[in-house]
C-alpha cells in the first residue's frame, strides 16, 4: 500500500520591507537565506510527521493481519503471558501491573528477542500477506526495532542495563527510542498544550485504511489500539520519502510583494510481504469493530 501527495509551504516578501530593512547586499542576502531554511526546515518536519503516518499505519495492518490473516504480526503481550503461565483468577496480568512486574519485563523481552529470531527463520509466518516464495532467511543486522521510551526505560531499569543494550541496541540493525508512535493530539497555541504525556496516550495508534490491499475506500477498517510498546520489522517494510522539490517565485506588481512557493511530492509505501511485528499490552485482544451490519433497517438491533 502506498499514498502519494503534494506539500507546498509559502513565503511572502514585500519590497518596502526589503528596501527599508538593509543596509548592505550582506544583510538581504542573509534575510533571504533565512526564508529559505525556514522552508526547508518546513519540508523536513513533514516528512518527520509522514514516516510518523508511515509507521502507524503499518503497525495497524500487522494488528489487522493478525486478527484476519491469522499471522503471527501483532503479539499482545498481557494475553500471551497468561497464556503461557496458565494464570487465572486473581493471579492473571494486566496492564496495571505489568508495568511494574519484573518478571513480566524480563519474560516480555525475551519473547520479542525469541519472536525476532524465528522471523528470521520463518518469514512467512511474520508477514501481514504470506509470501508467494515461502521462507526467506534473514540475519538480525535486517531487522530494525523501534521502541516506546517509557518501556525502554522500564526494561533498563528493571533488567541489567548491559543486557538490554547487547540483546536489542547492539544485536539488531537499527534500534532506536520513540517517544510516542502518532503526534498527540491538543492545540499548540494553548497554554500547556499536549499536556497528556501519559503512557496511555504515547502508546496509541488510531488509523483509518483499507488493509486489504483493494484499493477500495468502502472497505476501510479504523484500528485503534493503545499499549503499542515495540514495533520489528525488516529494513524494507516500509518507506518514506520526498521528491521532486522544486521553488517557484511569483512578483505581484500592484501589490508590490513577492510570493515564494516550496513544493515537494511527499508520500510513503509499506510493504505487506515483508517482516512486520507490534507488540503491545492490552487487557483484551484487538478485534474489529463492528460495522452495525447485523442491524434491523429501523436501526434497532
Amino acid at each position: 500500500m502506498s499514498v502519494i501527495s503534494g506539500w507546498e509551504v509559502n513565503k511572502l516578501v514585500y519590497d518596502r520591507q526589503l528596501k527599508t530593512g538593509f543596509t548592505n547586499e550582506a544583510q538581504m542576502a542573509q534575510f533571504y537565506n533565512m526564508i529559505f531554511e525556514d522552508m526547508y526546515n518546513g519540508m523536513t518536519l513533514a516528512l518527520n510527521d509522514m514516516e510518523m503516518v508511515c509507521e502507524g499505519t503499518a503497525i495497524a495492518q500487522e494488528i489487522y493481519a493478525s486478527v484476519v490473516n491469522g499471522q503471527k504480526t501483532a503479539v499482545n503481550l498481557i494475553t500471551a503471558y497468561n497464556k503461557a503461565f496458565g494464570l487465572t483468577g486473581q493471579d492473571v496480568m494486566t496492564v496495571a501491573k505489568a508495568q511494574y512486574n519484573d518478571k513480566f519485563i524480563k519474560w516480555a523481552n525475551y519473547k520479542m528477542e525469541t519472536d525476532v529470531k524465528k522471523a528470521g527463520q520463518v518469514s512467512n509466518f511474520y508477514t501481514p500477506v504470506k509470501t508467494d516464495n515461502g521462507n526467506v532467511e534473514r540475519e538480525l543486522g535486517a531487522f530494525k526495532m523501534h521502541v516506546l521510551a517509557d518501556w525502554a526505560t522500564m526494561s533498563e531499569y528493571y533488567l541489567l542495563a548491559d543486557t538490554y543494550h547487547e540483546n536489542f541496541v547492539k544485536g539488531l540493525g537499527g534500534y532506536s527510542e520513540v517517544i510516542t508512535w502518532q503526534n498527540r493530539t491538543g492545540d499548540a497555541l494553548a497554554d500547556t498544550p499536549y499536556e497528556d504525556d501519559s503512557f496511555e496516550s504515547n502508546s496509541q495508534i488510531d488509523v483509518i485504511a483499507d488493509f486489504t490491499l483493494s484499493n477500495d475506500p468502502e472497505k476501510a477498517v479504523e484500528v485503534a489500539q493503545g499499549g503499542i510498546i515495540a514495533h520489528v520489522f525488516s529494513s524494507d517494510r516500509m518507506l518514506s520519502m520526498i521528491d521532486d522539490v522544486r521553488t517557484k517565485s511569483q512578483y505581484n506588481a500592484i501589490g508590490e510583494r513577492t510570493v515564494y512557493a516550496h513544493r515537494a511530492d511527499i508520500g510513503y509505501a509499506i510493504r505487506p510481504k515483508e517482516i512486520g511485528i507490534t507488540y503491545y499490552l492490552s487487557d483484551t485482544d484487538w478485534t474489529l469493530p463492528d460495522d452495525g451490519s447485523d442491524d434491523d433497517d429501523d436501526g434497532n438491533g
